[in-house]
């Protein structure tokens, strides 16, 4: 067993996680916390470094398991994903087990962990008992790998939507996602607006409900 100890049995970049999760959580624009809010999300840079440091075995000399755990903490802030450092762990994975290694996570949830792991080549499965999380997953895992090259036309009524970029009829996944979460939010604004009228002339975005009962002892 001690000729397959795994570099998190040994050395973790702790603080550069810390400090990657640290700057991480608050973004929302273009990350998947944005898709859907799900309890519990792990962090994409804690499941980045904690994949990695479990899936490369630990090397012998302590020279160069320093030097692996700092090229995995290089790669943990937010859009540094796609550098050479990441090619480089990425093939030393690839290495090791000589076939992308297959990586199971049987309650993936938001499906970080397994994101975190086709970033790094491995042959994954994700599954989740909710339907929701399933689709979470299937919106996360699946689609933008199968459409990520697919240029697909947009409905003829795109320009009642006041749709920005309309530069050519066809357009991305990213796009598409775009264009359709304008057209639920303009659909479910029309249908519920008379649900929430207006507050000297402000936009009320939260109603409490609230029920009051006269105290029978005020004493």
């Amino acid at each position: 067993m001690d000729n397959d100890k795994r570099l998190i049995d040994d050395i973790f970049p702790l603080l550069e996680t810390n400090m990657a999760c640290k700057k991480e959580i608050p973004v929302t624009q273009k990350h998947p916390r944005a898709l859907h809010v799900w309890p519990a999300r792990m962090v994409l840079a804690a499941s980045r470094a904690v994949l990695i440091a479990t899936l490369l075995k630990s090397p012998k000399s302590k020279k160069k398991k320093k030097e692996l755990s700092d090229q995995i903490g290089s790669i943990l802030r937010w859009k540094s994903e796609f550098n050479e450092t990441t090619k480089i762990l990425r093939k030393k994975i690839i290495e090791e087990y000589g076939v992308p290694p297959k990586i199971i996570d049987f309650f993936a949830g938001s499906g970080s962990i397994i994101l975190e792991a086709l970033r790094m080549g491995g042959d994954c499965v994700a599954s989740d008992l909710n339907p929701v999380a399933w689709l979470i997953e299937k919106c996360t895992l699946e689609f933008p790998f199968l459409l990520s090259e697919e240029k697909i036309e947009l409905p003829k009524k795109r320009k009642t939507l006041d749709y920005k970029n309309l530069t050519s009829v066809k357009h991305d996944l990213a796009s598409h996602v775009d264009f359709w979460q304008n057209w639920v939010f303009k659909k479910t604004k029309n249908d519920l607006i008379q649900f929430f009228p207006k507050f000297n002339d402000n936009n009320i975005s939260v109603f409490f409900w609230a029920r009051t009962v006269p105290c029978e002892d005020p004493s």
